[in-house]
């Protein structure tokens, strides 16, 4: 119970037992308040962890180049060149 809380309900005319009910309440409250900032730490730490662990690592998005190479079967073939254009030598 929040001692204060009763002793400024009774200061202000309420009976003893409606002040002591009132400051309970409010005490009930205020536990139910720091449950949903724990959740919300908790959700916020699980979101970081998701953002680190899908954008912090390359190659979490797969391409077919990238799936070639970590596969082991070798780097990716380049593309053909145009007909007419200069070969390299």
């Amino acid at each position: 119970m929040l001692s204060k809380t009763c002793d400024a309900f009774k200061a202000a005319g309420a009976p003893e037992d409606e002040a002591r009910e009132a400051a309970e309440e409010i005490a009930g409250f205020e536990d139910r308040l720091y449950n949903i900032e724990s959740d919300v730490r908790l959700l916020k730490w699980i979101a970081g962890c998701n953002v680190a662990l899908v954008h912090g690592n390359p190659r979490s998005v797969p391409t077919p180049g990238l799936l070639v190479t970590c596969c082991g079967r070798g780097a990716p073939r380049a593309a053909p060149a145009a007909r007419g254009a200069p070969r390299d030598a």
